[in-house]
């Protein structure tokens, strides 16, 4: 949020409408759970009317024992509904090293200029 902020005050007289985040699944953080709290957050702020997308980044790992690239391996409990990506090689079992799916970045900030609707 802090870092909205600051890239709204390069366009003081414009309203930041759309927020969008890459987010990837080996961070581990629930797309709604970080909704939730951004709507909280922008409370009272100049953010408080924007909407925040969020585009998930599925894993690839790279084993250099076997030198795998792909998909992790996933680990499926029975009474869990959803797999969760691990950071074992799928082909070894060694330790692999997360190439995709970390991301947790700002894409891109959208702006509403109400003065140029108005003037158009």
């Amino acid at each position: 949020m802090e870092s909205v902020l600051e890239i709204a005050k390069v366009q003081p007289t414009c309203e930041v409408i759309k927020v969008r985040l890459q987010l990837g699944d080996l961070i581990f953080i629930e797309a709604e759970q970080l909704r939730f709290c951004y709507r909280s957050m922008v409370r009272k702020t100049s953010l408080e009317n924007s909407v925040l997308k969020i585009e998930r980044v599925p894993p690839t790992v790279q084993c250099s024992h076997c030198q795998y690239v792909g998909d992790p391996k996933y680990w499926q409990h029975p009474f869990m509904s959803v797999s969760i990506p691990t950071l074992e090689c799928p082909h070894c079992g060694k330790a692999v090293q997360a190439t995709r799916g970390l991301e947790c970045q700002i894409k891109s900030v959208q702006f509403f200029n109400p003065a140029a609707e108005q003037a158009a």
